[in-house]
């Protein structure tokens, strides 16, 4: 008897597990927290050239929106899943850095911000106490905006941005329970570094230049649902 109830609970398994293999598809919602340092640095030719530097945390959140889709190959102890995943972030500057001049007295502001991102993962995931459990690796091409801006004692005002690509990882690691046929929901963590982005413009009729650059990396929290076909 409890040989026969070994055998039907072993079949029972090998029947989830052969059932989780194939499609899914998800989408969630997320916070990002900008967890990075960067400069900023001023150019004034009226002080022989001199550059005003100033360093700053990179401290502020934003919401993001995410979609997902992947395959899941299922093995006897663990699954394998591979996914792609696209990302929109809330539109809101991360930074801005004032800087006074001591020649031409001005407010300096550089702002960059991650505006979008695309990704492939892989990763590996398997069910303990009723709840997937996943690790993965992720590389990363995020979409940066560039900004500064002047706006001096006279009100003369200047404004260059520009729109720049970074390549990233990101490792991470969620936790999902099944709520549905095929349904799940879960949390995911990420943490998400990307290569410097560098920012420099020049100020024609003031002769000013302008330079900045940061190295992006985010801690990224997402509440999602995920579908299995």
């Amino acid at each position: 008897m409890k040989k026969a109830l070994l055998c039907g609970l072993v079949a029972l398994g090998s029947a989830n597990l052969a059932s989780a293999e194939g499609w899914y598809a998800g989408a969630g919602l997320g916070y990002k927290q900008s967890a990075y340092t960067g400069h900023a640095g001023f150019q004034d030719t009226l002080s022989n050239g001199a550059w005003s530097t100033s360093k700053a945390d990179f401290s502020k959140g934003d919401f993001l929106v995410t979609l997902s889709g992947g395959y899941k190959f299922s093995f006897s102890e663990a699954d394998v899943f591979v996914a792609l995943n696209g990302t929109l972030d809330h539109q809101r500057a991360e930074k801005k850095v004032v800087s006074n001049k001591s020649v031409v007295p001005s407010q300096d502001q550089l702002s960059i911000r991650r505006t979008g991102n695309i990704g492939i993962d892989v990763g590996i995931s398997k069910n303990v106490w009723d709840l997937d459990w996943s690790l993965k690796v992720g590389a990363a091409l995020g979409r940066f905006d560039l900004n500064v801006s002047e706006l001096t004692a006279a009100n003369d005002s200047f404004s260059s941005s520009k729109k720049k690509w970074a390549l990233g990882f990101a490792p991470g690691f969620s936790v999902e329970k099944q709520v549905g046929s095929g349904v799940s929901v879960g949390i995911t963590y990420e943490y998400q570094i990307y290569q410097k982005v560098k920012f420099a413009a020049k100020n024609s009729e003031t002769n000013y230049s302008y330079s900045g650059s940061g190295t992006p990396k985010y801690h990224v929290f997402t509440l999602g649902v995920k579908k299995s076909f």
